[in-house]
């Protein structure tokens, strides 16, 4: 067994840093709608944010797997 190189744990495991980036943020954004939600928004603010919220996760999700396969 031998030792890879940096370019080839890259390959492996997606896009390196390049989508890293994109999958932290979407991650956070996901844990403030609708993990803490409830219990920090007002009801009405919850929903408002929600469509907002969607939207965003769903771009940062597009590019992030843009990033991945564009390696």
């Amino acid at each position: 067994m031998r030792e890879l190189t940096l370019e080839q744990v890259e390959e492996v495991s997606g896009a390196g840093l390049s989508s890293a980036e994109a999958v932290g943020i979407l991650g956070g954004m996901g844990v403030a709608k609708f993990g803490l939600g409830w219990a920090t928004m007002g009801v009405g603010a919850a929903f408002a944010a929600g469509p907002l919220i969607v939207i965003g996760m769903s771009g940062l999700a597009f590019y992030a797997g843009y990033k991945m396969f564009t390696r």
